[in-house]
């Protein structure tokens, strides 16, 4: 029986390592105690060592109270379940790294110990593409808006012809 869940735990211990999501575990307070090879190489853009880095600490000023909100409602359980947010980091290079964060309690542990998995998702490729369409699109509009205006000119001239 002991071995049993001696495999179990290592086996565990390999999917979470190896798992191709970014996940990181973190206590009450934000403080990150566990993380995943795919964690750690998208986190080292932010910090060369994340091991006892706090999650909150490490993200941009505008994202601290978020992230430190939903860590509260989850933990006083006014948030049920799993819950995410964008958050920005700052990189080595000053660029910011917009990251999807997906929060979920782990329910497996003694009550006393508050534990949260949190899911990273780098989503700064897509909001950059989401800016790039929206501009675009502003930019069609304001053509069109100045289309009508010469058509509707033109049209003016017409008829004073």
């Amino acid at each position: 029986m002991i071995l049993q869940e001696q495999i179990r735990n290592d086996d565990y211990k390999q999917i979470f390592q190896f798992a191709p999501s970014a996940i990181i575990e973190i206590d009450d307070s934000g403080c990150i105690l566990n993380y995943n090879l795919s964690a750690a190489s998208l986190l080292s853009l932010i910090r060369e060592d994340i091991r006892n880095s706090n999650l909150i600490d490490i993200a941009s000023s505008e994202s601290r109270e978020k992230i430190s909100s939903i860590i509260s409602d989850l933990l006083n359980n006014k948030i049920e379940g799993f819950t995410g947010l964008e958050a920005e980091f700052e990189t080595h290079d000053l660029s910011i790294l917009t990251l999807l964060l997906k929060f979920s309690v782990i329910e497996s542990i003694p009550e006393d110990e508050k534990r949260i998995f949190v899911t990273l998702e780098d989503i700064s490729k897509y909001k950059e593409d989401q800016q790039y369409y929206r501009r675009y699109f502003e930019e069609i509009q304001i053509t069109r808006d100045d289309l009508e205006v010469r058509t509707s000119e033109l049209a003016m001239l017409n008829e004073k012809l």
